[in-house]
């Protein structure tokens, strides 16, 4: 396991799970499932601080941003939408930034504020309510979760097992996907 990319040809990699768009065209890809981007935080941080109604309303809301996104030294951060009509990014900004997105994690359950977490890394504190997604009608989508494995006529049976096994337990849905109107969405209430 590695957050780092590697090149599965040169060091000899026979799979491996890919987030977002992919550029490689070289390796086979199979598509997991969405890796679309939800904005979360606890119901105590909303009772506290109202849910905003529009993107441009983080503004004026602590954000909770993992120090390996945004700017440099601590500039701001552009999270991304696309609206109905148009796309749109917007600077946010919080007192807190995090080293790991685990930390950001829990600092958004504890109600520090709100976050951009990938739907596989929330949605089980959604489905529980300890987080509570808001903008959920802005489109947030950054490309898939994949299965890649190098072009090969003769791929070995067991990475050809391995495949099948993970495409079987992910589509045609995922675990972590949230269902329509299963999201305890932030209407603005």
């Amino acid at each position: 396991m590695s957050s780092r990319r590697v090149d599965l040809i040169e060091e000899n990699f026979d799979a491996a799970i890919r987030i977002g768009r992919l550029t490689d065209s070289t390796l086979i890809a199979r598509k997991l499932g969405s890796a679309k981007v939800l904005f979360c935080a606890s119901p105590k941080y909303f009772e506290a601080h109202g849910k905003p109604k529009s993107p441009h309303d983080l503004r004026h809301h602590e954000c909770l941003i993992p120090g390996s996104i945004g700017g440099a030294n601590g500039g701001p951060n552009r999270w991304p939408f696309r609206g109905r009509k148009n796309e749109m990014t917007v600077a946010v900004s919080g007192r807190l930034r995090f080293s790991t997105a685990t930390m950001t994690h829990q600092a958004a359950r504890r109600g520090l504020g709100i976050a951009a977490f990938p739907e596989f890394a929330c949605a089980d504190d959604i489905r529980s309510g300890r987080l509570v997604s808001v903008l959920d009608d802005f489109d947030t989508d950054h490309g898939g979760v994949y299965i890649v494995y190098p072009s090969s006529r003769y791929l070995a049976a067991a990475v050809r097992a391995f495949v099948d096994l993970v495409i079987s337990r992910f589509t045609p849905e995922p675990p972590w996907a949230i269902k329509s109107g299963a999201i305890k969405s932030g209407d603005g209430a």
